[in-house]
């Protein structure tokens, strides 16, 4: 009993010891915990916002929780990213954050661009999707055709593959087919559906004002098409040029360096090459590329071009006389690289109802461009909706450099306002200013380069490559769309 009562009283003696130990030790954590909390929030108030440290697992859920919420059928949030995003952003999400949809109208050379450079920002944004609504198989670039219609080689590299850059399983996916209808959240296509957007880009461009108008959707009908072209050059002694713009000068110029047997005579309306907004000197340089050549160039004078029947390749033995100065001009092959296409804009009319009205509302001009804004949004409507390229009423010339120019204005002004849907911070839109890109050219006279910066400096061949390479970008495109 006595061993017992000694004991208990030790344990009891022990017990109070550790209790006081542990009040003494919690009470000196509670003092250096208030002290590392003042030290912290003195530290975070002097650190901005977007770089204070995310809390992990409340992120990841919200995160998880809109991309289960989402409506988007064409994406859903990669888990991966999910929870490792949070480690490396800067960004503090927001209660209402939600995956970013959008579509991209048009695969030519501004749609696909904007694509291209979205995609680059999945990581900044991993809530973004991006679909690519393009009638072609592939991408088929026109900037080489005039090369393409004497080397059936470039003419085969020129269709591209979508698929290698958008494979639906990056955030990013290529769907073939024509857009239909048009609402202010979804866009319907012929054959695929339908499609929520929370930002639409349209860039789907104008017909085809080339000669060489490719109809084929599919790759080895283009070819066909072009291998027709090809022949057709080829079996001619005696070629007519109609029209002495980049397009025209550079179709006469491969023509007569590839085949300097052949009779190639260029035919300009305007004193000048090349359009009036450009240096006298960079035209001057033009015109006597040509005629190093040979190329015959009859200028300020007018054919009548009742004889190509509507077609802008019209193969036929004729001998014709210019309008104004009567003379005599002897082919067999006559190709017309004039005017200008009709905007691809029809289904943006369903925003209205088909309402032909809506020029009034600025939704659209007389000739069917798209009214937008400095910005490249829609003047008509609530500012999601961008629109570029020749589709678009831009103002300025409409040439490469003036594409990219624009093709950057819609990516930053589109990261600025998907930083508004995340952080809520309000928007700073850049403006397009058309005299940027102004009087800025490249083209191709042969195996020659000549090119104008900002209308003010006239370079050559080595200034060119820079511009547009010898084979017109086709690399450039290849290794972007990863088809290597």
């Amino acid at each position: 009993m006595a061993l017992r009562t000694m004991e208990g009283e030790n344990m009891e003696m022990a017990n109070r010891t550790t209790a006081e130990n542990i009040d003494t030790s919690t009470n000196e954590n509670i003092g250096e915990n208030m002290v590392k909390s003042i030290e912290e929030k003195k530290r975070r108030s002097t650190v901005p916002p977007l770089l204070r440290p995310l809390p992990l697992v409340k992120t990841t859920q919200k995160l998880s929780q809109a991309s289960q919420n989402s409506k988007t059928s064409h994406f859903q949030l990669p888990k991966p990213i999910t929870y490792i995003w949070p480690l490396f952003s800067k960004r503090r999400v927001s209660p209402s954050f939600t995956p970013i949809r959008i579509v991209v109208v048009g695969g030519s050379h501004a749609g696909l661009q904007v694509a291209l450079r979205l995609h680059k920002y999945l990581v900044d944004f991993p809530g973004m999707s991006i679909i690519l609504i393009e009638k072609r198989s592939h991408f088929q670039n026109n900037l080489a055709n005039p090369l393409a219609m004497v080397d059936m080689d470039v003419a085969s590299k020129s269709w591209i593959s979508y698929e290698h850059a958008f494979t639906g399983n990056n955030g990013a996916r290529f769907v073939q087919d024509t857009v239909t209808r048009l609402t202010r959240t979804e866009v319907t296509t012929s054959r695929s559906g339908s499609f929520e957007y929370d930002y639409l880009v349209v860039a789907t461009g104008c017909t085809p004002v080339t000669p060489i108008r490719i109809e084929s959707l599919e790759k080895p009908d283009g070819l066909s098409e072009m291998q027709t072209y090809f022949n057709t050059i080829l079996g001619a002694k005696r070629i007519l040029v109609v029209g002495g713009g980049a397009v025209g000068c550079e179709i006469a110029g491969y023509i007569k360096s590839r085949y300097p047997s052949k009779e190639v005579t260029l035919v300009h309306s305007h004193q000048d090459l090349i359009p009036l907004q450009y240096k006298t000197k960079f035209k001057e340089s033009v015109l006597r590329a040509l005629q190093d050549l040979g190329v015959n160039c009859i200028l300020n004078d007018l054919i009548n071009t009742e004889v190509f029947e509507g077609k802008t390749f019209s193969v036929k033995t004729c001998t014709l006389r210019t309008v104004r100065g009567g003379i005599r001009v002897e082919s067999d092959l006559q190709i017309l690289a004039t005017g200008t296409g009709r905007p691809c804009s029809d289904f943006m009319l369903s925003l209205c109802d088909g309402d032909r009205k809506s020029l009034k509302n600025g939704l659209v001009d007389h000739s069917g461009r798209i009214i937008v804004k400095t910005t490249l949004q829609l003047a008509w409507g609530s500012g999601n909706i961008f629109a570029l390229g020749d589709v678009a009423k831009t103002g300025g010339s409409q040439n490469g450099i003036s594409l990219m120019t624009q093709v950057t204005v819609v990516v930053e002004n589109l990261k600025q306002l998907m930083e508004e849907k995340i952080s809520g911070a309000p928007p700073k839109l850049t403006r397009y200013n058309p005299d940027v890109s102004n009087g800025t050219i490249a083209i191709w006279i042969g195996d020659e380069g000549i090119c104008c910066i900002a209308n003010t400096l006239v370079l050559g061949t080595w200034a060119t490559r820079i511009i547009k390479d010898k084979h017109a970008l086709i690399d450039t495109y290849t290794k972007a769309l990863r088809a290597t």
